[in-house]
């Protein structure tokens, strides 16, 4: 089961990220519809360190779950460009500020872990996850990150 845990978790993913020459790129927004903040962010890899399996319950399992834990992803260095503001939401071990135009520097960074769960036979990606808040990039972001 934590074999298609980890699936299921890279799967869902890879809806959010796509794979380009220097690793894997998503589009955020952290601003607002009325003053949007969007940049690129760069993963050099988005490898599967482990996956653990969380103790069910006989409620769990009497309401169709079937399966829960989390799916973790290795550290791996990481870089963004667009409008401006803090590397990694100021997530990562130093202050580096992002703008048009260039990458930041690359940076060391250990994502989240995935929370999942199997329930009535169907496999559920909690969305609310650092790895999972981006979209798959398109020209316009390429565009207003000011790269390639």
């Amino acid at each position: 089961m934590e074999g298609a845990a980890q699936d299921a978790a890279l799967a869902e993913v890879k809806k959010h990220w796509s794979k380009g020459a220097d690793g894997w790129i998503t589009a955020r927004n952290s601003g607002t519809s009325f003053a949007p903040v969007r940049f690129i962010r760069e993963m050099r890899d988005l490898t599967v360190e482990g996956v653990r399996a969380a103790d069910l319950t006989e409620a769990d399992k009497m309401n169709g779950l079937e399966w829960a834990g989390e799916v973790s992803f290795k550290q791996s260095p990481c870089r963004e460009a667009g409008d401006q503001g803090i590397l990694l939401d100021g997530l990562a071990n130093v202050t580096v500020f992002r703008q048009r135009g260039q990458w930041t520097q690359w940076v060391d960074f250990q994502p989240e872990r995935v929370q999942i769960q199997k329930a009535k036979g169907k496999w559920q990606v909690h969305q609310d996850t650092w790895l999972l808040r981006g979209s798959v990039p398109g020209p316009d972001d390429f565009a207003n990150a000011g790269v390639k």
